[in-house]
Order: C-alpha cells, then structure tokens, then sequence
C-alpha cells in the first residue's frame, strides 16, 4: 500500500517490475510471510535486482554549493532512501492515503531500517568531520549524512520517517544511476542479545550488530520503503531475481561456464569403486592369529612375526575360560580366541611380560605405529581389547578398548588421549575389525571397518612402560603370572596385528575385508542438484533448467 492517494507513482512496468517515481514523503509498505528471528541462527533476508536513475550532472560532489539537492551520485541530508524490515504488533496497512509521520498503525512496531544512497559516492575516508566519520561538511559548512541504521522501538508512531534511534553509518554504494544491481538486506540472530544487520548494494556489504536486547524483533513480516528528501531520482525499479534454485553452485548469483566446471569436476562422484591396497608384511611388530583345535583350551600363542612376546593364556582366581572359538568369515580359515569371561571381574586373558627399558612392545622408538584386530564381543561392558598399561613412574600406555555404549576407544599414554567412535559403533555378536592409527606428524585416527570413524591432533609417542602387554584384558603388572589385572573381554577376538608404521584407509580396508572390497564414497558436492548421492546427467538436466539464469 501507498502512502499517497490517488497511487499513481508505483505500479508493475511492462517488465513486470515494480516501478515507483518517488516524491518526498512517499512510502510503501507491505506485508510479507512471517519469518521467525527469536532463536539463533535465524535469518531475515530480502533480495531484489535495484535500479534507480535521475540526475547526475553535478561534476564535483564537493566543491560546489547545493550540489548534494542536484545529483543523485552526490551527498543527501540524511540519504535518500529507507528501507526497512518490521515485526508488526496485529496491526497491518489496508488501504493507500495513510499517514507515514504518525499514526497508531505504527505503534507496537519493532525492527531495523536502513538509510542509504545508492548512487552516493562510495569513499569513507574523504568525508570531513572527521575524516571517515560518515559525515560531509560542504563549502557553506553545512553538515550532511551519507546514510545511517536505524532500529525502532514499539514507542515510534512511524517507521521510518522520524530520526530515532539511528547508528552511524552507511556510505555510499557508488551504483551507477540507471544500472541493475542486487540489493539484499538482512537481519540475523547472533545471539539471545544480538541482531546483525546487513545491507548490500552494488558488490559491497556493510554491516551493523545490535547488541541491546531492548526491544529487539522476534519475527519479521513487514517491509517498507520510504523517500523522506527531495532528490532529483526519476524512478527506483524492483526486479526479481530470476529462480536459480541450488543450481548456483559457487553462490556468484548466476549460472554460467563456473558452476558447469563444478560439475566437471565432480561428474560420477558418488559411485561405488574398488578399493583396498595389501599392507607391507615387513612393518609387523607383532601378529597374533588364535590358530588351533576349536573349542580347546588356548595355553600360548606365538607371534608369528617370530621376535618374541609369545603369549600365554592366566586366569584370575581361577576364573573364566579362553578357548580356540569359531573362525572369523573375513578369513574364513583357522579359529579365533573366544574369551569365555560371563563376569566382568575376575576371568581370563592373555599376556606377554615386558623385557625391559625400550622394548618393542613399548612403541616407544618408532614415530609411528598401528594396531588392529578383528572383534566379536557377546558382552558389551568397559573391556580391553590389547593394552600396554602404564607403570607406576612413567605414563606410557596404549590401548584399544570398547565400553558400554558400544563406542570403541584408542588411548596414547593417558586416558585423556582418547579416541572414541560414538556410542553405538558397535553391537554384541557382530564381527568387527577396530584400528588405531598413530603418526607424530599427523596425529591419531580410529578406524571400524575400513571407515576412518575418529581423528585427533595427539601427537606424543608413547613412553616407556615396564608392564605387560595383556590381550583382552588389562595387567597393571610385569609379573608372570600376573597378580594384577582387570576389565576382562568377553567374546572372540582374532588376527590381533602391530605395525611399525601408519596403515592408509586403502590398506586398513584391505585388512577389513580381506582383500579389496567395493566401497561407496560418501558424495561431498554441490552438484547433487538431484540428491541422489551421484553426479551424472540427472544433475545436469536440472542445472541445464537454469543456465544463464542470474541475479546481477
């Protein structure tokens, strides 16, 4: 609705454009969709394609007098235009001929306006008063503003017209008079107590921040626009900005050449592909394959690598049992160790004692190192799957462990140097291989099956410790048999591996799927313009619906 009666300044021009031939005083106002901006993140925005057109023959903004009422490229009393966005209190326009400079209407009304020129000058730091103020002082050393925000308390019977409330400044935004530019104003929830406000016009945003909670909108759903001075502008015309959709992929409002060479580069992204790479035999520290008669008693088993640190099986008061159990279908060949522990504490684990200062079960001398192995736990509870404790004096540890969220764990030297997957990462009676990675270089990662599920920036070797390296238990001690010990595995556990460098994800794949295994990766693209995980010509058949479409 207009202000003035009869309206016959602002219509639809023959491009279906809304079209006014502004005057002082005018303003029009209309009611837009309710945008909500009481949580944070919440985000009111408003874009058109701008133009405005008049005089602009004033060959020194400056120098001469009066120049700022005979060319809209020159400084304004207090700019030209004002725009603003509004949460109304119930009460809305509903006819033309109301009253902009007080009216009942207008009281209850919360929100933010913007004053600018569009085609002023854009340069800050030549304005006096002082320089970069906002403010111009011209040759009769009157005082003008470029442009200003302006937030509106519920007390304000006008919008836009009175001078409440304002908070310098806006400059100039330089647009050539008769020239298209997207216009865009926006207000942002920061925080329970801040509104960012925003504003830009002809490639240059400029941005004020509300930090009174004071009276601050909650929703948006009013605009308005007002010319509260003189100027010589012969129209001001709001286009549409064409519907690009998502098909705007580098967000330069147009789709063009640049958005097709996103496509390029993505196409068939998306697909499943064989992956997988043997790792390097050589690195092996220690092997461990639970090979033997099922359902026998596990007495010992050799590191196949064949550098000592055999293992040998111990039971705590004589409790649980560890036995050759069935085999792991990634192999399908030989058993497994199943860990007969149905109680958490006392039961049954295996172990190898720690040969003194530096040992190679310490990882201690290497700068890098992983550890793997494959898991079926029948018992979700706090249990180990291979650890090396710390001792009394030094802080060297490592381990990889579950807990009874079914989140799996990789620690470095402290229990704070953790890794965890997530609560739910694994099941009861479900096969699983579990690796840690550590490199000093780059850090820590945790991988389940082959998926890298956790990194950390931990980069620390392991120190010395002089306890024994348990299997599906912990040993807070190096003695033989050991008189400390605790959180007992339960279920089978197989092909437990150390490797003296960092595994790839091809490699740990390999090791996850016993060879290479077709593996989908996940699509990180804007050019799923068809959302289904894949670039392809689907993709290109709804970006080829907007070519050429713009906003500029």
């Amino acid at each position: 609705y207009y202000s003035e009666s009869p309206n016959t300044r602002l219509f639809v021009n023959a491009y279906n454009q809304l079209e006014w031939k502004p005057e002082k005083g005018g303003q029009f106002t209309a009611r837009i969709p309710e945008q909500r901006l009481s949580q944070v993140g919440d985000k009111v925005e408003i874009t058109y394609l701008w133009m405005t057109d008049g005089a602009h023959n004033c060959a020194d903004c400056f120098a001469c007098y009066n120049c700022y009422d005979g060319s809209i490229e020159c400084i304004a009393g207090t700019s030209d235009f004002r725009v603003g966005l509004f949460q109304a209190d119930g009460e809305y326009v509903t006819s033309d001929g109301y009253s902009v400079s007080s009216s009942s209407i207008w009281t209850g009304y919360k929100g933010y306006a913007f004053r600018f020129g569009p085609n002023m000058i854009h340069d800050p730091g030549i304005y006096a008063a002082p320089p970069g103020s906002g403010r111009w002082v011209d040759c009769t050393g009157e005082v003008h503003k470029t442009g200003e925000f302006q937030k509106k308390p519920a007390s304000l019977s006008n919008l836009l017209y009175s001078n409440d409330g304002l908070i310098p400044y806006i400059y100039g935004f330089g647009l050539p008079p008769g020239r298209f530019s997207q216009f865009t104003i926006s207000v942002e929830r920061l925080s329970s107590i801040s509104v960012k406000c925003s504003i830009t016009l002809n490639g240059q945003t400029q941005t004020w921040t509300d930090t009174n909670i004071t009276e601050q909108a909650q929703k948006i759903d009013v605009i308005a626009i007002h010319m509260r001075n003189g100027r010589p502008y012969s129209r001001l015309v709001l286009g549409k900005c064409d519907d690009m959709g998502t098909a705007d992929l580098n967000s330069d409002d147009k789709v063009d050449y640049k958005d097709l060479g996103i496509i390029i580069a993505d196409w068939l992204k998306g697909t499943y592909e064989p992956r997988g790479i043997k790792p390097d035999a050589n690195g092996l520290i220690l092997h461990y394959s639970f090979d033997g008669t099922l359902n026998n008693n596990i007495t010992s088993i050799p590191n196949l690598v064949g550098t000592g640190f055999n293992l040998t099986k111990f039971a705590e008061a004589a409790a649980g049992a560890v036995k050759y159990g069935s085999p792991n279908p990634m192999t399908a060949v030989g058993t497994s160790a199943d860990f007969q522990n149905f109680t958490a504490d006392p039961g049954s684990g295996l172990f190898t004692n720690d040969t003194g200062i530096n040992s190679a079960i310490d990882l201690n001398t290497i700068g890098k190192f992983t550890v793997e192995a494959f898991i079926k736990p029948r018992s979700l509870r706090q249990s180990v799957i291979i650890r090396k404790n710390s001792s009394s004096t030094t802080a060297g540890q490592w381990y990889l462990d579950f807990r009874p969220t079914g989140e799996v764990g990789f620690s470095i030297n402290a229990d704070a140097n953790i890794l965890l997957s997530g609560s739910g990462s694994i099941m009861t009676d479900t096969w699983y291989h579990v690796a840690g990675v550590f490199d000093e270089t780059a850090g820590m990662k945790l991988y389940i099956d082959g998926a890298e599920v956790k990194s950390g920036t931990y980069k620390t070797r392991p120190a010395d410790s002089d306890r024994s390296l348990g299997i599906g238990c912990i040993i807070r001690d190096n003695a033989n048999p050991p008189a400390s010990s605790g959180q007992f595995y339960d279920g089978l556990i197989d092909e437990i591996k150390v490797y003296d460098y960092a595994l790839s994800e091809d490699e740990l794949i390999y090791k996850a799927y016993n060879g290479q295994a077709v593996i989908y990766t996940p699509l990180d693209s804007q050019a799923n313009l068809y959302e289904d995980d894949i670039i392809d010509f689907k993709d290109f058949a709804e970006f080829a619906l907007h070519w050429l479409d713009s906003c500029q």
